[in-house]
């Protein structure tokens, strides 16, 4: 959201998936980064496999390429479903933004969005994101 969404903001964690790798060696890494610059020890956030979409995100951007290290900005869309799909206080202000940004004011754009990133839901999930969606389009104050 920081790097490619909105520059105003700050950020409490970076969320990444590990692919490839060592799990103890990229833990102690985080770990002493955490001591050297004195951050909170949980600034970055694993996500798992299947918590993240597998539909590809067609306007995603690499921000950085190293060795070792991808760094991938995701589009507006994908942050929008992310967030929707978690269902955390904090990302509505976030998706408020999002939907300003790119133009986005009915409830259904957004479950739309929703659905093509994570596929169709249903009974509780399904009225979950409806009634997120319709808060976020709803509340003029959530920016």
């Amino acid at each position: 959201m920081t790097i490619r969404h909105d520059r105003h903001r700050s950020t409490n964690d970076i969320d990444f998936v590990l692919r490839n790798g060592n799990r103890h060696a990229v833990q102690d890494a985080i770990e002493r980064t955490a001591e050297k610059h004195e951050l909170q020890p949980d600034w970055m956030n694993e996500l798992q496999e299947d918590e993240t979409p597998e539909t590809p995100d067609a306007d995603e951007q690499v921000t950085y390429q190293g060795k070792s290290l991808t760094v991938i900005a995701a589009g507006a869309e994908r942050l929008i479903a992310m967030k929707l799909e978690a269902g955390r206080r904090k990302d509505k202000r976030d998706i408020a933004r999002l939907c300003e940004r790119i133009g986005i004011h009915e409830p259904a754009t957004l479950t739309r969005i929703h659905q093509t990133t994570y596929g169709p839901s249903s009974g509780p999930r399904k009225k979950r994101i409806k009634e997120r969606a319709e808060e976020i389009c709803n509340n003029p104050d959530m920016i």
